[in-house]
């Protein structure tokens, strides 16, 4: 997932150059904000930034010097903060044993929190099971729900046991934390 600074209309004969500065304190972004950008993508007039270029609950600011002649420039800003990840709860299944075709379980999370600036973010849950092939099927789909109840399927064929039920939680549109069971 990328965050994406587009600009508007391009004036004619225009040239880009993007920088990054840290927090309140405007510090200079370390290289890694930058990895696998090349210079074309640092020059363009679109710059996509992959999350996983940036640190959770730091402000990055984004700005682009805009210049159509050496005495014709102009400076955009963009600030972007990537939020951190849910933290801090628990997620369960009851019962804790159960077996294919006989068994309703219930998956239910509980005690999961974002930042303090990310209050305004909404949790979504979705609740999966992996069987021993690699195989997942989604047993609940996102939504604001902490429960899924769901009876397990059976093998479809031998040695195709369950081997884990996983609880994806995701802030937002943005960042899941995926958590075993």
């Amino acid at each position: 997932f990328s965050a994406i600074f587009p600009l508007g209309p391009s004036p004619q004969n225009a040239t880009y150059s993007w920088s990054c500065r840290k927090g309140p304190s405007r510090i200079p972004c370390e290289s890694s904000a930058y990895a696998g950008l090349s210079n074309a993508e640092l020059t363009s007039r679109t710059l996509r930034i992959p999350f996983s270029n940036l640190q959770p609950s730091i402000v990055y600011i984004w700005s682009v010097l805009v210049s159509t002649s050496p005495s014709s420039q102009g400076i955009a800003f963009a600030e972007y903060k990537v939020p951190q990840l849910p933290q801090g709860g628990v997620c369960e299944a009851v019962p804790a044993i159960s077996f294919a075709y006989n068994t309703s379980i219930r998956l239910q999370c509980h005690g999961w929190s974002t930042g303090a600036l990310e209050e305004s973010l909404p949790l979504s849950y979705q609740f999966s099971l992996i069987q021993n092939s690699g195989l997942s099927t989604v047993l609940c789909r996102f939504s604001p729900s902490a429960e899924c109840s769901a009876a397990l399927p059976g093998e479809e064929q031998p040695g195709q046991s369950i081997v884990s039920l996983i609880a994806s939680i995701r802030i937002g549109e943005l960042r899941t934390l995926q958590v075993p069971f």
